[in-house]
């Protein structure tokens, strides 16, 4: 099946999601997982990622075993990144691809509620460079479109 994106207005919901499951296992088709969009200069398409995380566990819980197994993730410029919890404004992630750091390595960061996006987590600086046209002194603003101004000089990593 390889990677959904999760979209709003699309498929942002843990009914169309568990529906698609089904309907994957229905026809042989091992799910693989989703990923959460990257965010663009409106973020028209992208959600907070605390609402990602209980769309995607929503429909992980309703569906038959074969969909119990799909992860959660996003391609950043510093990696892939799995999404394996998002509880009490703490987003807990791991690297399953990064150029530097190894495989597994775990993260703790603050999720504010509008976190649409590893950028938009306080901390992750630490495992990427910041562009260089952020504002100094001014890496979060707690805006969705946030991390897509601090992304537009990046390659996503595949």
């Amino acid at each position: 099946m390889g990677h959904v994106p999760i979209l709003r207005g699309v498929n942002d919901s843990s009914g169309t999601l568990r529906s698609l499951l089904d309907r994957l296992a229905g026809a042989g088709v091992a799910p693989d997982g989703f990923y959460i969009y990257p965010p663009d200069r409106d973020n028209r398409f992208s959600l907070p990622l605390g609402r990602v995380y209980e769309l995607v566990e929503g429909a992980k819980a309703s569906t038959s075993v074969p969909g119990k197994s799909v992860k959660l993730a996003m391609n950043h410029p510093s990696g892939k990144i799995e999404i394996l919890a998002v509880e009490n404004r703490k987003a807990y992630l791991k690297y399953h691809q990064s150029k530097h750091y190894p495989y597994g390595k775990f993260m703790m960061l603050e999720c504010p509620p509008s976190a649409v996006w590893f950028d938009d987590l306080p901390g992750s600086e630490r495992y990427w460079p910041v562009p260089e046209t952020a504002a100094p002194g001014k890496r979060f603003d707690d805006s969705p479109g946030d991390a897509a101004r601090r992304q537009a000089n990046h390659i996503i990593a595949d």
